[in-house]
């Protein structure tokens, strides 16, 4: 890449041409200094890349299909269980005047988090999942002060008569 642009301002086939030329004597040096000497054809039950592929799949999707069907299933139930929880909190705390308006902001919020956060996760997946998991519990981290105040909030209401 970094020969191929320069060679590409000289003139637009350059590149393309040196490369089909490096690899013509990249050809030439292992045909002399590495012969292919005492070479067998495979058998021909041996032959089935496709069949190996596809059976190592099978392996491998069958022990991962298993918990990643769980996983969903379990954030989905978990997803649908924390809506009407999470507007029953709110609707106890809020009075009727701004209870719609704080939904739609809570809500709008977290699509903003989404938005800003998924494509971040998505680069830190490309190294390792795991690592992109530890990463979205990091991002869930500012919320941890403002529960804590709103737990010591209701804690404080328990305390005092009404």
């Amino acid at each position: 890449m970094l020969i191929a642009i320069p060679l590409g301002n000289l003139a637009v086939g350059l590149p393309i041409l040196s490369g089909g030329a490096a690899i013509l004597v990249f050809a030439l040096f292992l045909a002399v200094f590495m012969p292919e000497t005492r070479f067998a054809p495979a058998k021909p039950e041996d032959r089935n890349n496709w069949q190996h592929m596809g059976d190592i799949f099978k392996k491998g999707l069958a022990a991962v299909l298993a918990v990643a069907v769980a996983a969903i299933l379990l954030v989905s139930i978990t997803r649908n269980v924390l809506g009407p929880l999470y507007n029953a909190w709110v609707n106890q705390r809020l009075d009727s005047d701004t209870r719609a308006t704080v939904i739609s902001m809570s809500g709008q919020v977290d699509a903003i988090g989404q938005i800003a956060s998924g494509p971040l996760a998505g680069l830190v997946s490309l190294w390792s999942v795991q690592a992109a998991i530890a990463f979205a519990s990091f991002l869930l981290t500012p919320a941890l002060p403002l529960i804590k105040k709103a737990n010591r909030l209701h804690e404080n209401e328990k305390i005092l008569p009404e």
